[in-house]
């Protein structure tokens, strides 16, 4: 098969000239669907705004104070879900270390709040406060 192009049975990743060339066509392909995301969006905005559409929160503060009301309140009811077993390695050894409880949590196959495996004892701590217990290592 003949092809008018010079470089076709050549390697592309041997010639610097091509990938040059392919990487400023992407380039501006990227910068082109930016720019035509970027005018929709400023369009559909400018319509809604036509429309009446009220955009944004017309009061932040409050909506700020309600997600962390939501927060304290999230992390409350999961601490309380973990105060049988956080009591149970508590009473097992009454001089428990912070890491030791978070090895046991993390031993446990317990999640964090946030659905991770690996306890830290800063996390035990902070447990540990949110449910009113102590260990006699903890000031």
């Amino acid at each position: 098969m003949d092809c008018p192009n010079p470089h076709f049975h050549q390697p592309i990743l041997g010639n610097i000239k091509v990938l040059a060339i392919c990487s400023e066509c992407m380039q501006g392909i990227k910068d082109a669907h930016c720019r035509m995301v970027s005018d929709r969006t400023k369009a559909a905005l400018a319509a809604a705004k036509a429309r009446g559409v009220k955009l944004g929160n017309p009061n932040p503060e409050r909506a700020v104070k309600a997600m962390v009301a939501e927060n304290v309140r999230a992390a409350d009811e999961f601490a309380e879900s973990l105060r049988p077993l956080v009591e149970r390695i508590l009473h097992s050894t009454p001089a428990t270390s912070l890491a030791a409880i978070a090895t046991a949590l993390t031993k446990g196959a317990h999640p964090t709040r946030r659905g991770k495996f690996n306890w830290q004892p800063s996390q035990a701590m902070h447990l540990l406060r949110r449910l009113g217990l102590k260990t006699s290592r903890m000031h």
